[in-house]
């Protein structure tokens, strides 16, 4: 167990053996899965730029498929798995900035014009306890005295004494 490798279907660059360890074909090398979850178990991407392949697959549906047999310590169900297939790229330009569509223009909307409400009338604010409304006192307030002229002293000040 374990020694045996298969190719990868469609991606002759990888293989993989019924543990589910995938390694490159060439260097031996073994590649990690970019997402874990319960739900799909490993998943690995793999790129075949001559082929022009650029896939996502579970490694748990893959050695069901090749080998017939489940990955030791996964409970998943590797028959339930759906494989994505083919990640689809943003196109981009020469200069390899993404290429944009052009957006929808939005027709304006008539707007209905809106009736007024009528003016809400002034409620009774309540006091501190939330009982009734607060009583208001009215401050009078009385203006300064006037300031002195500049040399004149005023009345308080003559009684002073200066030592």
């Amino acid at each position: 167990m374990g020694d045996i490798y298969k190719a990868i279907p469609g991606f002759t660059k990888y293989e993989i053996n019924d543990e589910g360890i995938v390694r490159n074909v060439k260097t031996k090398r073994t590649t990690e899965p970019y997402h874990v979850s319960q739900k799909t178990g490993p998943l690995v991407h793999f790129i075949d730029k001559k082929a022009g392949k650029n896939e996502r697959l579970s490694v748990l549906r893959l050695v069901w498929d090749l080998f017939g047999t489940k990955v030791p310590g996964w409970d998943v169900d590797p028959a339930g798995i759906e494989q994505h297939g083919a990640v689809v790229h943003k196109e981009r330009d020469a200069n390899g900035e993404i290429i944009k569509a052009p957006k929808k223009v939005k027709e304006p909307k008539a707007k209905v014009p809106k009736e007024p409400k009528p003016a809400k009338e002034p409620k009774a604010k309540k006091d501190a306890s939330g009982k009734g409304p607060k009583a208001t006192v009215e401050v009078k307030t009385t203006e300064p005295a006037p300031e002195p002229a500049v040399g004149e002293v005023p009345a308080e000040a003559e009684s002073l004494e200066i030592f």
